[in-house]
């Protein structure tokens, strides 16, 4: 299975973490109208993390191309998930 990403999710229900690779620190906690999976591919580039379901979840899924028409047709929206990239990324050390 690649880990290139080419699906974002957007959680509706439910909560989740990005733990930590080396340490059982919790990296990001995330609930309803949160979302994840949209750094890779704004970077095009595999997954920097692991996502992990604290309850029963429920996320909705776009593929590339709705992804990047959203982006484009909604400039408020692209700010949003652009701005949430970039302060991952630093989580990441980016």
């Amino acid at each position: 299975m690649s880990r290139l990403a080419n699906r974002p999710c957007f959680s509706s229900k439910g909560r989740a973490q990005v733990p930590g690779v080396f340490s059982s620190k919790v990296l990001n906690s995330m609930g309803p109208g949160d979302f994840f999976g949209e750094l890779a591919l704004i970077l095009k580039q595999p997954r920097a993390a692991a996502i992990v379901c604290m309850d029963r979840t429920q996320c909705f899924m776009l593929d590339k191309a709705d992804f990047t028409l959203l982006l484009e047709r909604n400039p408020d929206i692209a700010r949003i998930v652009k701005e949430v990239a970039r302060q991952r990324f630093g989580n990441f050390g980016g």
